[in-house]
């Protein structure tokens, strides 16, 4: 299912309508595998990033999405299925990665292998563009150091397409800064729920739930746990979602 945002926001969670309210975009979901491991929602908005890159071909304009939502959302899925649909992108993930895939891109469930490059900082990514690419894939923009911002303008000065993907809300549901600040500046968003995988549930799930030992982490855990494996993080709706209170009593600063 691919619906405008500003046609389904009233059906978006709170937190979503005020993170998306006035962007231009997609909400792509639909919970049903078109093949092992692939949902139809990457697949379809995979699609709809094909024909709106070669109608931005024919324009001339500039064309950079964000690909944003939880934790197994079909982020990286959408990346696979754009790379395979441009076999001349370029695909990119980040460094912390490396310990679990080398350097492939893989998707939630495994099924999606991708040869890609590392960035550690934003930039990083401008010097790894060969002179003549057109288009690159960007995956776990949130992980990003620096200004993801100077990126989005060093693409557009050299006139280089991207899909850029990464979580929008960290486990508290609190806005991720990094990829927060690209709804300001790239001319698309494609928004990717997942499924609520708490017993059985299966409502469309738009945010990541961690686990610390089996138990939901508290509110002043770090944002980024370096080492965190798939069974550590999983989806939840609104209704399914689960933060402990501060260890201390108060929110952290």
């Amino acid at each position: 299912m691919i619906q405008k945002i500003n046609e389904v926001s009233r059906y978006l969670p709170a937190e979503y309508q005020s993170l998306y309210q006035g962007r231009k975009g997609i909400l792509s979901y639909k919970p049903v595998e078109v093949r092992k491991g692939v949902m139809a929602g990457p697949v379809e908005a995979g699609e709809y990033f094909r024909q709106e890159f070669v109608q931005g071909e024919t324009d001339r304009k500039s064309f950079i999405v964000l690909a944003a939502g939880p934790m197994a959302g079909g982020k990286s899925t959408l990346i696979g299925e754009v790379a395979g649909l441009f076999p001349e992108a370029l695909v990119v993930k980040h460094s912390l990665d490396l310990t679990r895939y080398g350097r492939k891109l893989v998707n939630h469930s495994g099924v999606i292998h991708v040869p890609a490059e590392t960035y550690t900082e934003a930039t990083d990514i401008l010097d790894l563009l060969p002179k003549k690419t057109k288009l690159v894939l960007i995956d776990e923009i949130q992980f990003a150091q620096g200004d993801a911002r100077k990126l989005v303008e060093g693409l557009r000065r050299r006139g280089v397409r991207a899909l850029i993907a990464g979580l929008d809300l960290d486990f508290k549901k609190d806005p991720w800064g990094t990829t927060n600040g690209l709804l300001e500046v790239t001319d698309e968003s494609i928004i990717l729920p997942a499924i609520c995988t708490n017993n059985g549930c299966r409502r469309p799930a738009f945010f990541t739930q961690r686990f610390v030992n089996g138990e939901p982490a508290y509110r002043d855990d770090p944002v980024i746990q370096v080492g965190g494996i798939v069974n550590d993080y999983t989806s939840r709706c609104s209704g399914c979602h689960v933060v402990r209170p501060s260890r201390n009593g108060r929110s952290p600063q």
